[in-house]
């Protein structure tokens, strides 16, 4: 008999349940209360399935559609609001980019050109030897 089940509680939060599979790589494991009464079991296929909904679930919040809905469904003004913050970060890290760019601009394009020349120097000095 095992003295020392693994175990999870009934309230265990996804990533607990995540470190746990990881841990131990079970395919079920039992979920007890707290008085370490046996409730049920939780698959590693229910955990996978609900961490790719939490993923799934951010990711649509970061891009602006809030609560499902389909964001060419909304009002153009609707869409550039809820996509507002999203946007702006996304324009002020291309303009930043397109500024170091600028600034070493001269610096980019000697690079550009030194790493021509050595792409073009390793495949010709092999076949000289």
């Amino acid at each position: 008999m095992i003295t020392d089940p693994v175990s999870v509680e009934s309230g265990a939060n996804l990533d607990a349940l995540r470190e746990v599979f990881e841990e131990h790589g079970f395919i079920g494991v039992p979920v007890t209360d707290e008085e370490e009464r046996l409730v049920g079991i939780v698959r590693r296929a229910d955990v996978q399935e609900a961490a790719e909904d939490q993923a799934s679930r951010d990711f649509r919040g970061a891009s602006g559609i809030v609560g499902g809905e389909e964001i060419r469904s909304l009002p153009l003004a609707t869409r550039s609001r809820r996509r507002l913050s999203w946007l702006s970060i996304n324009i002020v890290l291309n303009i930043v980019a397109a500024s170091v760019i600028a600034f070493y601009q001269d610096t980019v394009t000697d690079m550009c050109g030194f790493f021509l020349v050595l792409h073009l120097a390793t495949l010709i000095l092999p076949r000289l030897s």
